[in-house]
């Protein structure tokens, strides 16, 4: 038995040395995933009600960092052919995920916020569709 719980220990911690520690968000509504780094351990999600999923942190100014506007195929028709329509993300069956153009600019955002402000493109490079 102490064979065993020591080659479970070694195990846990082999990979605890050499895994990957991001962190993913899955949002089992709209079907879809998104990797973190894991500066971005403690975030929090506000899905709003018109299906736009905030990603912030408690912070004395908290704020929407990275926004995901999730729309059907006909809000987007109309969306994207204004002058700040959002950028395109992917698309499902029944939805269009979009994201605002990133801007280097880390407008009201402390340090902390404006270090994962510019981790931004990397995460939503790792969208994907769960359905």
């Amino acid at each position: 038995m102490s064979r065993l719980l020591i080659a479970a220990l070694a195990f846990a911690l082999l990979l605890t040395a050499c895994g990957d520690r991001s962190l993913i968000y899955k949002n089992e509504e709209y079907g879809f995933s998104l990797t973190f780094p894991e500066t971005w351990d403690g975030y929090e999600v506000t899905i709003h009600p018109d299906g736009t999923v905030c990603f912030s942190f408690d912070r004395p100014l908290p704020l929407c960092i990275l926004q995901l506007y999730i729309r059907t195929k006909d809000e987007w028709n109309d969306m994207k052919a204004g002058p700040k329509a959002p950028a395109f993300v992917g698309e499902s069956e029944e939805y269009v995920f979009l994201t605002d153009h990133y801007s280097s600019e880390c407008v009201q955002m402390d340090e902390f916020q404006c270090e994962r402000h510019h981790e931004v493109p990397s995460i939503v490079e790792t969208f994907k569709l769960t359905e």
